[in-house]
C-alpha cells in the first residue's frame, strides 16, 4: 500500500536519490507495481475494456531496452491477502471502483480484468522469469534483491523503509529509452540506499527507522526520525510510548508494532527455496540462468539439506488454513506460485469470500461477475470437497448491484459423486475429461462442442465460456440470502 508521501518526504527533504546508468545489471521487479503503473503511464482509453495490445507493446519497449543493455530482470507478483487487516480497505477500493465504473465521464482511469494476465503472456514471450507469493510479495522482492544481489525496481514507497543491498530504484525515474556513450549502450535512472537516510539522522539504526515509518503520516516522519535518533533501540523506545497510552493492557499493541518493525527487519524469503534443484517445478524460474547461479550459489551458503529446505517450501502452504483447519494442499500453493492459478482461490480456500471491483459497466445491467458465478461455484465446489466436516458450504461475493456493493451468499454442494477430486484434476484427469466437466457445469450443448473439433484445444475453454456469456444462460443457484 506504501506510505502515503514518503517519497515526496524523502526527495524534498534530503535529495537523498543517486543518478545511476544501468548496464549489465541484475533487477528484481515488483511486476503488480510496475504494470499497474505502466498501464496508467500509457494513457489508454479504457471504456472499451482494455486497449491490452498498445499495453502489450509498451511494457514489451520496456523488456527489449532491459535485453539491449544487458539487464537481466526477476519478477515477483504478490498472492493472497492472507490475514483480515487489508480487508475493509479492499472493501473501500472496490466501493470506489463502482463510482468509476458507473461515471458519465469520458476520462476516467480503471485497470482492466486481464492486465495481470497480458503482462505474463509478455514475460513468457520474452523469456523473463517470473513467480508469485503465496501471500503479499514486499518481503519476497527485498529478500530475493539481497540474496540474488541485485538492484530492486518497484513503485511502492514501503521500499524506502527497507534496507536494501544493492538499493531501490523508483520506477518512475527509469528512463527506458536506452542511451550509449563510448560503445556502451545503458538506461538512465535514480537510486535509493537507506544508508543515506541514516547518515544524515546521526544516531538512527535500521530498528529505530522502522519504528520512526510507524505513523505513516509524511508531516509525523521529521518529527519522529528526530526523537529516534536520540533512543538506543527499538524497546527503549517502545516502554516510552506506550507509557502515555492508556489502555488495560499494552501487550498486544506492543506485539503488533514490533511485527511491523521486524517485517522490515527481517522479510520472509521462502521464494528463494523455490530455486532448488531436487523441487524446482517451476519453469518459469529456469528462463535466465544468471539467476539460476545466483540462486544456487546462495542456496550453497546455507547448512541446510534437500528435506530441510523442501520442509521451508512446504511449510508456508501448511500455514495456510481453511475455515476448517485445513492446510493449503502443496500442489495447490505451487500452481499459484507458477502463475497457473489466480491467488483469489487462496483467498476464497481461507475466507470463503471474493471482493469483486466493477469494471467499466452500464449500471443498469447486471455486473459481469454476475455472469461468471455459475462459472467459478463448480470450481470451488471442488477446492471444498475434503472439508467434510460441513454438510453445507457457502460463499460470499461482493460484486457491484446498480451502483451500490451488494453482498449475495451462495450454497456449494460438495457431496454430488460426479464431482471430482481437485489432486485428480490436477495430476490424473486428461483435457477431454476436463473439457466435459466445464461442458456440463456450463450446459454447452453437444453440437457446439462438435464444431470446436477442427479448431485446436488450447481455444476450446474460452470459446465455451464465450458461447456460455453470449446466450446469457445464467443457471440459477440456490440462495441463502
Amino acid at each position: 500500500m506504501g506510505i502515503r508521501g514518503l517519497e515526496t518526504f524523502i526527495r524534498h527533504t534530503f535529495d537523498q536519490f543517486e543518478k545511476i546508468k544501468l548496464h549489465n545489471c541484475n533487477v528484481v521487479i515488483d511486476g503488480d507495481s510496475i504494470f499497474h503503473q505502466m498501464y496508467k503511464e500509457c494513457e489508454l482509453t479504457c471504456v472499451f475494456g482494455g486497449e491490452y495490445d498498445e499495453f502489450y507493446q509498451l511494457c514489451k519497449q520496456l523488456f527489449e531496452s532491459f535485453k539491449n543493455c544487458q539487464i537481466n530482470a526477476f519478477v515477483v507478483f504478490d498472492g493472497a491477502q492472507l490475514d483480515h487487516r487489508k480487508e475493509s480497505t479492499m472493501i473501500k477500493r472496490a466501493k470506489d471502483s463502482i463510482t468509476q465504473s458507473t461515471t458519465n465521464d469520458s476520462i476516467v482511469s480503471m485497470h482492466p480484468a486481464l492486465l495481470r494476465q497480458t503482462f505474463i503472456n509478455l514475460l513468457d514471450t520474452m523469456q523473463v522469469p517470473y513467480i508469485s507469493a503465496l501471500g503479499e510479495g514486499d518481503d519476497e522482492c527485498v529478500s530475493l534483491a539481497n540474496h540474488l544481489n541485485c538492484y530492486l525496481m518497484a513503485t511502492d514507497s514501503d521500499y524506502f523503509c527497507y534496507n536494501l543491498y544493492r538499493g531501490y530504484i523508483p520506477f518512475e525515474s527509469l528512463d527506458i529509452q536506452p542511451r550509449e556513450k563510448h560503445g556502451r549502450v545503458y538506461l538512465t535512472a535514480q537510486l535509493y540506499r537507506i544508508n543515506s537516510l541514516l547518515e544524515k539522522f546521526k544516531g538512527l539504526q535500521p530498528k529505530t527507522l522502522a519504528l520512526a515509518y510507524q505513523p505513516r503520516q509524511t508531516q509525523n516522519l521529521w518529527n519522529a526520525m528526530e526523537w529516534m535518533r536520540k533512543m538506543n533501540d527499538v524497546d527503549e523506545a517502545l516502554d516510552f510510548l506506550l507509557e502515555k497510552v492508556h489502555l488495560n493492557s499494552t501487550y498486544e499493541l506492543r506485539t503488533k508494532i514490533e511485527e511491523a518493525i521486524l517485517c522490515y527487519l527481517e522479510p520472509s524469503d521462502t521464494l528463494i527455496y523455490r530455486f532448488h534443484s531436487t523441487h524446482n517445478s517451476n519453469p518459469n524460474l529456469l528462463k535466465n540462468p544468471v539467476f539460476v547461479q545466483l540462486a544456487q550459489t546462495y542456496l550453497n551458503t546455507l547448512d541446510m539439506n534437500d528435506n530441510q529446505i523442501e520442509d521451508s517450501i512446504n511449510e508456508v502452504s501448511q500455514n495456510i488454513k481453511s475455515k476448517c483447519d485445513h492446510s493449503l494442499p502443496l500442489f495447490l500453493g505451487n500452481a499459484v506460485t507458477n502463475c497457473h492459478l489466480s491467488s483469489s482461490f487462496i483467498e476464497i480456500f481461507i475466507r470463503r469470500q471474493l471482493i469483486c471491483r466493477a469494471l467499466i459497466e452500464v449500471k443498469e445491467k447486471p455486473s459481469i461477475f454476475t455472469y461468471a458465478i455459475p462459472i467459478v461455484l463448480p470450481c470451488f465446489s471442488i477446492l471444498f470437497k475434503y472439508e467434510q466436516e460441513q454438510n453445507d458450504l457457502s460463499i460470499i461475493f461482493y460484486h457491484r448491484k446498480i451502483d451500490q456493493l451488494e453482498k449475495d451468499e451462495y450454497v456449494i454442494s460438495t457431496h454430488a459423486d460426479d464431482i471430482p477430486e481437485l489432486e485428480q484434476i490436477w495430476t490424473t484427469m486428461s483435457v477431454y475429461e476436463r473439457q466435459n466437466c466445464i461442458k456440463k457445469y456450463l450446459k454447452i450443448p453437444d453440437e457446439f462442442v462438435q464444431r470446436l473439433e477442427n479448431i485446436p484445444s488450447e481455444f476450446h475453454l474460452w470459446l465455451m465460456i464465450i458461447h456460455y456469456c453470449s446466450i446469457g444462460t445464467l443457471t440459477e443457484t440456490v440462495r441463502l440470502k
